[in-house]
């Protein structure tokens, strides 16, 4: 299969079920140095996926970044939000997740405050 999707060998995983499935693949194609150079993070969550672009990423150039890294067809446009879709056996429905494109902080250079969950603060 190497050389299929353009990824150096590196296929696209068999089922997407959950967020938890897409970040383990993500992690996966950045450990392998297989990011594309706009590509500067990604987290996902149970609620969507955010990736952090640098400042003029267009959204088709990581659509087709993101069907080639998940496999063709794996993204389409859902009332003008790309989504990501997931493996859901109960439907034949699609099913997907919200991919955010933010673009790199201006100051990236400067250390961030990430928050704690164990922190207690009065609000």
């Amino acid at each position: 299969m190497a050389g299929l999707n353009g990824l150096d060998g590196l296929t696209p995983p068999e089922h997407l079920f959950t967020w938890v499935d897409v970040d383990e693949h993500l992690t996966t194609l950045a450990s392998a140095g297989q990011w594309p150079a706009w590509l500067r993070a990604a987290d996902g969550w149970w609620d969507g996926l955010e990736l952090v672009v640098s400042s003029g990423t267009d959204a088709e150039e990581a659509k087709r970044w993101l069907d080639e890294a998940f496999g063709a067809g794996s993204t389409e446009w859902r009332d003008s939000i790309l989504m990501l879709r997931l493996d859901d056996p109960r439907t034949t429905e699609f099913t997907g997740m919200p991919v955010i494109l933010s673009p790199e902080p201006e100051n990236a250079d400067q250390p961030r405050r990430i928050p704690l969950l164990r922190e207690k603060h009065i609000t």
